[in-house]
């Protein structure tokens, strides 16, 4: 999503009223990673192919591969349709299916991998987030091979990821892509892949990683930023959106409760789905705009910047 130029503008007023109540200036009590479900890799390695480098270490940060959707909106006419979402609600996907009203999509779609035509329908299989992941693997390899070793090995290479099982197999697949069983390590010679340990932490212990751990500080900036005016003043003059979505049986009074119904809808319509006419009169504008500012709004200030970015 592009904030640099957000449809409201969270501006002097904004600031003046977090500094008067005091906020400004707090020192740190907490920090997070800015997001949620986040894979990293490090590797340490020597450098062969520049003696003049001085390359020891490549530390890569990286979020996880396509998704199915993560919530259910009331009255969704796919939310229990398996063949379109047969990976699983919120789980890292396999293939999508196209139907065949979505010309548009299919034109820009990723790799195709098998078509039919049967009785004027068409079946496409899109390649989609595990293969997004392997081939970041690859990448990885293209891009650092004269650092990254030919053999994995644990004194070279630590993956660490969210608890988050679209994240642990997004880790999976880009170390399946970067250090494919070779020489020594092929232990089955019709498989060319090799188990490699990635490290996580139990969401309630996760203060690295994990977006929403428990962070005093942040909280109490949060707060004063949702319920200032100018955030008010804002949710009334999108009022027809909050109204549209309770109508529907989603209920949102502010502006940091509508994420997952546009992620829904973002994610059905780029598998060529067809929304509801209520949904099609929010999204995807209104929506947007909306979304845009409580992102703005949440990074608003140097100190919010600071604590939810994390360690790194």
């Amino acid at each position: 999503m592009d904030l640099t130029q957000p449809r409201f503008e969270l501006g002097s007023e904004f600031d003046r009223q977090l500094s008067e109540r005091g906020s400004v200036g707090t020192s740190a009590q907490c920090l997070s990673l800015f997001t949620s479900c986040l894979v990293m890799l490090a590797v340490l390695g020597e450098n062969t192919e520049s003696p003049q480098s001085t390359l020891q270490q490549v530390s890569v940060v990286f979020r996880h591969g396509d998704r199915n959707i993560l919530s259910v909106y009331p009255f969704d006419p796919y939310h229990d349709n398996m063949t379109i979402w047969p990976e699983g609600i919120g789980q890292l996907t396999n293939i999508t299916r196209a139907p065949p009203a979505s010309v548009e999509w299919l034109v820009n779609a990723p790799v195709v991998l098998s078509s039919t035509a049967e009785d004027e329908e068409i079946e496409v299989r899109i390649s989609r987030g595990k293969l997004q992941m392997w081939e970041l693997g690859r990448y990885l390899r293209q891009r650092y091979g004269s650092l990254v070793p030919d053999l994995y090995s644990p004194e070279d290479t630590f993956m660490t990821s969210s608890d988050v099982d679209r994240c642990l197999m997004s880790a999976q697949l880009v170390l399946a892509g970067l250090y494919p069983a070779r020489g020594t390590q092929v232990w089955n010679p019709s498989l060319d892949w090799q188990p490699i340990p990635v490290h996580s932490t139990n969401p309630g212990q996760d203060n690295l990683i994990r977006m929403d751990a428990p962070c005093p500080a942040y909280s109490k900036e949060y707060e004063l930023a949702i319920n200032s005016s100018v955030i008010q003043n804002f949710t009334q003059e999108h009022a027809d959106v909050f109204r549209i979505l309770n109508e529907q049986g989603w209920p949102a009074t502010r502006i940091d409760q509508i994420h997952g119904v546009y992620d829904s809808f973002k994610i059905e319509e780029s598998r060529g789905l067809v929304l509801p006419d209520w949904a099609t009169s929010i999204y995807p504008d209104k929506l947007r705009g909306v979304l845009e500012t409580y992102e703005a709004m949440r990074v608003h200030t140097p100190l919010m910047k600071k604590l939810i970015s994390g360690q790194y």
